[in-house]
């Protein structure tokens, strides 16, 4: 039992290290942090602004040497002196996470809770309606919804349901055809899971 445990624990730690070591690549490779500095008028200013984000943000190493630069600062964080490093705006991220990790807290703890909750009622309610139109849509949804992935997913909610539907509020809640086809017709799905549906029985 050990022996598994550790083996699990040694290659979580290997995936972990390789999922950071892609992601930060991608990022590095992402833009040029230097282009609104070499946009600077004044030429003095220009170079010295350079000079400073190419410092603090390493940029004249090489990024898979920047990725162990950053690594160490992280590793730092084992004897209480974290450096998550800084933003092209040289802002510390330390000081960033510390104020995301709160609003971050709250969201994960609302969201637990209220998928509980919604979990246990909607799953108490399909098993007193077995085989009605509510049973057939919930568990039509949830090998739906368990087949994407979740970072997708949470992408695509999040610019639907926060981006566009409050651009859509704020532009007075025009709505178009197309629009209005979709809203009926989740309509009429809802209207058909809340139909009555057989027994198990059969009476």
């Amino acid at each position: 039992m050990l022996t598994f445990v550790a083996r699990r624990l040694v290659a979580a730690f290997f995936i972990l290290v390789g999922a950071t070591f892609i992601a930060f690549e991608l990022v590095a490779h992402a833009g040029d942090p230097l282009e609104a500095a070499r946009s600077l008028p004044n030429p003095d200013l220009r170079a010295q602004t350079i000079s400073s984000i190419s410092s603090s943000l390493h940029l004249d190493v090489n990024p898979i040497a920047r990725y162990f630069i950053w690594l160490k600062g992280i590793a730092g964080c084992f004897v209480g002196r974290c450096d998550f490093g800084q933003t092209i705006n040289q802002t510390p991220v330390n000081g960033m996470l510390s104020s995301a990790v709160l609003i971050s807290l709250r969201l994960i703890v609302a969201s637990t809770v209220i998928a509980i909750f919604l979990g246990i009622a909607i799953g108490i309610i399909t098993a007193l309606r077995q085989y009605s139109g509510l049973d057939y849509s919930v568990t039509i949804m949830v090998f739906l919804f368990f087949s994407l992935p979740v970072f997708w997913i949470g992408v695509i909610l999040k610019d639907l349901l926060a981006i566009r539907f409050n651009s859509f509020l704020q532009a007075g809640g025009a709505m178009s055809w197309a629009a209005i086809i979709i809203f009926s017709l989740v309509m009429g799905i809802i209207g058909y899971s809340l139909s009555a549906g057989s027994c198990a029985d059969g009476s």
